[in-house]
């Protein structure tokens, strides 16, 4: 099993996979792909620009994804709701799986092979948009941890369902800076009591380093004395954090 670049020769196998896939639409009755896009001339400029990407298993092509760490014109201008912030992100397009290969994690593996890159290069967020009618795809973006911020145009002019998932940096110390930014903007909202979406994401996220091993790997490395000084920790506090996720979900 493995992702890597569509290359030239892939293309006739990619054609295939996306005429399966607008048949697949079809038959139940999601209005997606249903005109010419996407074109063998879409995949070619995909491939030329080095954002294609295949999912190989046994030699065999079964799924197929658009990566670009860019920001989308779509994206620019939403026609519904907010995204949760404004800093640089990822996107996902053109997920296409075979037929009789769905309900693998296939659609996982390319966003955590997604996430991967966004991390190396920086990037904290990831966005990503589907048809309203294409349920499996919106269950398979939420179980990654997706959050849907409302609806976006695309290209033919056609509505989709957005979502965004913030990720948490790998790096020790830009990790404990960020989820320190977020501890104090949701403690500054809780003080003003304006529970926005964006402070419930936050919280979210919040809860969902605290939970992990990666807060106790950050709070250990603080008790031993391996982090800089001048680094702000509160969101290191155990009490400090359990007592602001327990009021703040009092307040929800």
């Amino acid at each position: 099993m493995m992702i890597r670049k569509t290359t030239d020769e892939d293309i006739p196998v990619v054609l295939q996979i996306i005429h399966e896939a607008k048949e697949y639409f079809r038959n139940n009755q999601i209005n997606q792909w249903q005109g010419p896009y996407p074109l063998e001339e879409d995949i070619k400029e995909d491939i030329d620009q080095g954002v294609s990407y295949i999912y190989e298993e046994d030699g065999e092509v079964i799924g197929i994804c658009c990566i670009k760490l860019e920001d989308d014109p779509n994206y620019k201008v939403m026609v519904e709701g907010k995204w949760l912030n404004d800093e640089p992100y990822g996107v996902i397009h053109r997920i296409a799986i075979q037929p009789n290969k769905k309900g693998k994690g296939i659609a996982q593996r390319f966003f955590q092979y997604s996430q991967d890159m966004a991390l190396d290069q920086g990037i904290y967020n990831l966005r990503i948009d589907t048809h309203k009618d294409n349920l499996s795809m919106q269950r398979a973006i939420q179980k990654f941890d997706f959050l849907y911020t409302g609806i976006v145009t695309v290209e033919d002019g056609s509505l989709r369902n957005a979502y965004q998932k913030v990720l948490i940096p790998n790096d020790t110390i830009e990790r404990i800076e960020k989820m320190e930014e977020i501890y104090h903007e949701v403690l500054h909202a809780l003080k003003k009591k304006e529970i926005t979406f964006k402070v419930k994401h936050n919280l979210h996220l919040l809860n969902a380093y605290y939970q992990s091993p990666l807060w106790l790997e950050d709070y250990e490395k603080d008790e031993n004395h391996l982090l800089p000084d001048s680094l702000k920790r509160g969101v290191l506090s155990q009490d400090g954090l359990y007592n602001l996720l327990s009021e703040i979900n009092e307040v929800l």
